[in-house]
């Protein structure tokens, strides 16, 4: 197999993740400067609330009450309120569109409950274009100014989602500035249309692109000073320029590990308008398990699944963001290899079909040279490893509560830029200064080697995994068990185990060998505002069986590891020159999970062994057939119909066996799995075919063509069926089903009784 041929099956695992970081932070963080002077907790206003029904990305239904006051207009724009920025979700929500049509026109219900009249809606009539826009405008009169209300479809925009990766090499990312001067236009030609004088003040919201979009109008707007004051509460919001200004007013409320809000990256150059605010997360806080608890209690008032995180996740995707960044060095690298790919791929189909777009894009993408041809496929071994653990029924995460089965691949992967869990967090308290105060820096810290560790803070135990990684509280530990309640991220794939520490705190951590080895020990500093901040450490060394510990300081790297119950002051580690490389990481990781995964390279070499196999038996079942009729030339009586059938059954049964076996462990390669499938179909086609030449019967024919059809029919349905649609119920249903199809086709062989 040719080394182009690998690489564009390698890309079409690249595809799965480019999809999750592509979907679609100028001021500094206040709880990473002090700034809480702004998050000082409100009074409430005499809130009146608005209630309807939404739908999140995952489908799911469920009903919530945002708050709403002309309370929050008469404030200056730099106070921050956390039930304007409830509020706001709910407008941003609203005005959310989608192919079954249950969320079209809930603006209405929303603006019209707030008091807003004269709405204006643009775009939903309309089908979506790469450059088209929907969004909805409003106006209210309070004392003497009069509220603009603008927002735009942040979910089910269709095609208009080909704008988000339209980066460009300008100091603004060129398809969210392209939407973004409609949107100004739509709001200025409302303004002249409505004859709207004196004060004016503007209100923006929006999730996703829509909070994009709404980052660059709101900076324009207060540039232009045609507003008294403008209002910006943003969710979810990616990267939108690269000369950012810390506009007061502007509020970009993310996810620590949201994949979106890393988009494009910040090495690019890029950054957001206005203050950032980060929600909580379990690997950079303390104090999250208090902070997931709260959120708990949201998600169960709105009878949903509670409240899940998913560190594991974040960590695999972040780490491979960290790849891409790389791969793709500079917005210029992407903007000439990349992106004319992915637009001339949404050009000719629909935004459902993304795993397609980028499948067709990244086979494209010319490697530079060698070594990064290589390096493409490296990553794509790692992302055929994660995406065959995630999509397998019996998969820890499952049994830890931090994926659910029932929902969709996309809607587990991206939980933290899910509208639902903004949600969740912002109603989970009153005090913004409590919410947004909390860590946004954390030590991920690998392992490589037959270690278990433990974590301790305060003398407590707080988490532990061993070698087999099994997650369990050390002794004299009192906290409790379950994702979402421990205060660290511990994990282990194969011989590697990674931990993350949140970087405020300081920890004891104990390396407990069972056996000597070689251990070695990775430092860095992981930031929510950076993929990377500094290259990290690392120490190796080679261990007796024993229990050795470090420290971990706030704002230090820790400390070199040393023997516990000795007083010999010897390390037994040693620190080592190092640059940091993603794919060094995930090389590693892969080395040390050898066996419980097929890689493309892996998957590659059995599939060539496959088909050579099969086609040195089939060059063997020609020759018996030549060999058959010289026979029969000279005067040798017809051999059975079984020596043409039994090589059949063998090829079709190696081929339905190969497709299951694609299913389970190639879950990112879908086309191996159809193309799979399909062959089996066609091998059961000929079967048929010779069935019917052998019997003389020309109305069998008719079958083997039927089967032919079927054979396109079948690589058609599994290239459309998700990938993560592996199950023994699948998978048996397959083989009754190729067994039936195989039994019509022996039958062709069947010839009548004709009397001598």
């Amino acid at each position: 197999m040719t080394r182009d041929k690998k690489k564009r099956l390698s890309g079409r695992l690249i595809s799965i993740l480019l999809f999750f970081v592509m979907i679609c932070s100028a001021g500094p963080s206040f709880a990473a400067n002090g700034e809480t002077e702004y998050l000082k907790q409100e009074p409430y206003y005499g809130v009146s609330n608005i209630w309807y029904e939404l739908l999140d990305t995952a489908n799911s239904a469920y009903g919530w009450e945002f708050p709403y006051t002309d309370s929050f207009f008469r404030n200056p724009s730099g106070e921050f309120s956390i039930k304007f920025a409830q509020g706001s979700l709910g407008l941003a929500l609203s005005a959310f569109r989608s192919t079954t049509g249950l969320l079209e026109y809930k603006y209405e219900k929303y603006l019209k409950g707030a008091g807003f009249t004269k709405l204006y809606a643009f775009g939903y009539d309309k089908e979506t274009t790469e450059d088209s826009l929907s969004g909805v405008i409003g106006m209210k009169e309070i004392d003497d100014f009069t509220v603009i209300a603008a927002v735009t479809c942040g979910q089910g925009y269709g095609k208009e989602w080909a704008g988000n990766f339209k980066v460009g090499n300008g100091v603004r990312h060129e398809g969210f500035d392209s939407a973004s001067d409609m949107l100004e236009k739509y709001i200025r030609q409302y303004v002249s249309n409505n004859n709207i004088k004196g004060k004016k003040k503007l209100w923006l919201t929006g999730i996703s692109r829509a909070a994009a979009i709404s980052n660059l109008t709101a900076a324009d707007m207060i540039e232009s000073g045609e507003y008294d004051d403008v209002y910006a509460y943003l969710f979810g919001v990616p990267r939108t320029t690269r000369e950012p200004v810390a506009y007061e007013g502007i509020y970009n409320i993310n996810g620590q590990y949201d994949p979106v809000a890393c988009i494009p990256f910040e090495s690019w150059g890029y950054q957001r308008y206005g203050i950032d605010l980060f929600t909580p997360a379990q690997e950079s806080d303390a104090q999250y398990p208090m902070y997931a608890r709260k959120a708990k209690s949201v998600g169960d008032k709105m009878a949903l699944d509670g409240f899940r995180n998913n560190p594991e996740v974040n960590y695999q995707l972040r780490l491979a963001m960290e790849e891409i960044s790389e791969l793709f060095g500079t917005s210029e690298d992407y903007a000439e290899r990349l992106q004319p790919l992915i637009l001339e791929g949404m050009q000719n189909n629909s935004s459902e079909e993304w795993f397609k777009i980028f499948q067709t894009a990244i086979e494209n993408v010319a490697a530079k040279d060698s070594s990064e041809r290589f390096r493409l496929e490296e990553f794509a071994d790692y992302i055929s490893y994660i995406a065959g653990q995630h999509l397998r029924a019996d998969q820890r995460q499952i049994k830890d509560g931090s994926w659910n089965p029932d929902e969709a691949l996309e809607a587990n992967l991206v939980i933290e830029h899910r509208p639902v869990t903004y949600i969740k967090w912002l109603f989970s308290q009153d005090d913004p200064a409590r919410l947004f105060a909390c860590g946004t820096e954390s030590r991920r810290i690998t392992f490589t080697g037959d270690v278990s560790i433990e974590v301790y803070r305060d003398g407590k135990g707080i988490s532990a995994i061993n070698n087999k990684g099994d997650i369990y509280v050390p002794d004299g530990g009192d906290d409790r068990p379950g994702t979402g309640e421990r205060g660290t991220f511990l994990m282990r794939n194969g011989s590697q185990t990674v931990l993350s520490l949140p970087a405020d705190t300081e920890y004891d951590v104990l390396i407990i060998t069972p056996k000597g080895g070689a251990v070695s020990m990775f430092d860095l500093l992981v930031s929510a505002e950076k993929l990377r901040d500094e290259p990290g450490r690392m120490y190796v060394g080679v261990v007796q069986q024993g229990v050795y510990g470090f420290k971990v300081r706030p704002g230090e790297s820790p400390d070199m590891p040393d023997e516990i119950g000795y007083d010999t002051g010897q390390a037994y580690f040693r620190e080592t020159d190092f640059s940091y490389s993603p794919d060094m990481v995930m090389s590693n990781e892969l080395n040390a999970t050898k066996g419980s995964y097929m890689s493309i390279s892996g998957a590659l070499e059995l599939l060539l062994k496959i088909l050579m196999g099969m086609t040195a038996f089939m060059i063997v079942c020609i020759g018996i057939s030549v060999f058959h009729r010289y026979q029969r030339k000279q005067g040798h009586p017809p051999y059975s119909d079984w020596y043409v059938i039994v090589p059949y059954l063998i090829i079709i049964t190696g081929l339905a066996v190969l497709t299951q076996y694609a299913a389970f462990y190639m879950n990112g390669i879908g086309s191996v799995r159809a193309q799979c499938a399909a062959a089996t179909v066609v091998f059961i086609a000929l079967l048929a075919l010779r069935g019917a030449i052998r019997s003389r019967v020309p109305q069998r024919l008719l079958i083997g063509g039927f089967l032919l059809i079927l054979a396109q029919l079948t690589a058609t349905y599994y290239n459309k069926l998700p990938i993560d649609s592996f199950s023994i119920v699948n998978m048996l249903m397959f083989f009754i089903i190729v067994a039936l199809l195989s039994a019509l086709a022996v039958w062709t062989f069947r010839r009548k009784n004709i009397e001598g």
